[in-house]
């Protein structure tokens, strides 16, 4: 990383790495810039300062603490410290912590991430639907299609169609493709044509044939393809 025009990388020995990250008279991007690089480091006392940097005052010590415990190879060691800061004060942590349990499979983190769809803010909504992708069990099914139908946020919406349709099997993919033949979004109306392929037989092709009127050139041929092979 960057600083000032000057390189701050695990080039740096362990030593100076923890002087530039402790040192609290030093810029505060320097200081990050230290904490990412130690997680290069396979020293104990490098890796205690990235555990202890996960309950530093400031937010975004917290925040690039996350960044670099992910990556440093004893991870696992600082599971409990990564999902308690699902319930940070700071979004931005919220977030953070929530795409790193999702990325590490941390199952535990799943009723941590699962509460954070509730949360005013609808970016930690979205990381968390999108974590829910990862850390997916079967009962989440009507828990993410509220959230696609009745938030407010159309990223969020977006994010829970996405995990929706990664997880869609045959007892369910009849009431997507009824919300999805009919919505405004393109890809949805696209998947909905998918779904009738996957799961669907030539019962269902007068649910389909509407679309081949589409306003959507993609969702027509989509529809047509659908039909065809259904027919067949």
């Amino acid at each position: 990383m960057l600083h000032r025009g000057f390189r701050i990388g695990p080039h740096f020995s362990t030593p100076l790495l923890l002087q530039l990250y402790l040192n609290r008279a030093y810029p505060e991007a320097k200081r990050w810039a230290a904490l990412i690089a130690l997680a290069d480091k396979p020293e104990p006392e490098a890796f205690q300062v990235l555990c202890d940097a996960l309950r530093d005052e400031h937010w975004m010590m917290r925040r690039t603490a996350l960044e670099a415990v992910k990556r440093h190879p004893r991870a696992e060691e600082a599971r409990p410290e990564i999902v308690r800061l699902l319930f940070d004060l700071n979004d931005d942590v919220r977030q953070v912590a929530c795409r790193v349990c999702a990325e590490l499979g941390w199952q535990e983190a799943r009723g941590g991430v699962v509460t954070l769809l509730e949360e005013d803010n609808p970016d930690v909504r979205d990381v968390a639907v999108s974590a829910l992708n990862r850390l997916w069990q079967d009962g989440d099914f009507d828990l993410v299609l509220r959230l696609y139908r009745g938030d407010t946020r159309r990223a969020v919406r977006i994010a829970a169609a996405k995990t929706l349709r990664k997880h869609v099997g045959p007892r369910n993919w009849r009431r997507l493709f009824t919300l999805w033949a009919h919505d405004r979004e393109v890809r949805h109306r696209l998947w909905a044509c998918e779904l009738v392929v996957r799961f669907g037989g030539h019962a269902y092709l007068p649910r389909v044939t509407p679309l081949l009127n589409d306003r959507n050139e993609n969702v027509r041929t989509a529809a047509r393809d659908a039909v065809d092979k259904l027919a067949a």
